[in-house]
């Protein structure tokens, strides 16, 4: 399972709800582009239809004339990765350690580099 627990779309929508309309993903958007315009007239549907909801939400933003997320929606997923640092890291740990289960080569010569990697990548910041 991906990190969030859930869908991508829907882990996006309220990784960007809990962002404060200061947040310098949103100072730092498009020109015409903020939180106030991202969530403009939404309305969460039931369980029954939430899927296809932030599906189309987030294909909605995606598509979105100023393209706000960028490109492939980088900036979007780069903000979302430093608010959880530590998911992404154990996300990768564990991928790592079931590509090596496969036996591949590459993965067992390099296996000890590819941790050293994935833990300098996302060191947890010291507060």
């Amino acid at each position: 399972m991906l990190p969030g627990g859930d869908f991508i779309e829907k882990v996006m929508y309220h990784f960007l709800q809990s962002l404060s309309d200061e947040d310098y993903f949103w100072t730092s958007v498009a020109r015409y582009y903020s939180k106030t315009i991202c969530f403009k007239g939404v309305v969460v549907p039931d369980e029954n239809n939430e899927k296809k909801f932030y599906k189309g939400w987030f294909n909605g933003q995606t598509n979105h004339i100023q393209k706000p997320f960028g490109k492939s929606n980088s900036r979007l997923f780069a903000r979302w990765v430093e608010s959880n640092i530590e998911d992404c890291r154990d996300f990768c740990l564990e991928c790592l350690e079931a590509l090596k289960i496969t036996g591949h080569s590459h993965i067992q010569r390099n296996y000890d580099k590819f941790i050293d990697t994935i833990r300098n990548k996302y060191k947890t910041p010291v507060l």
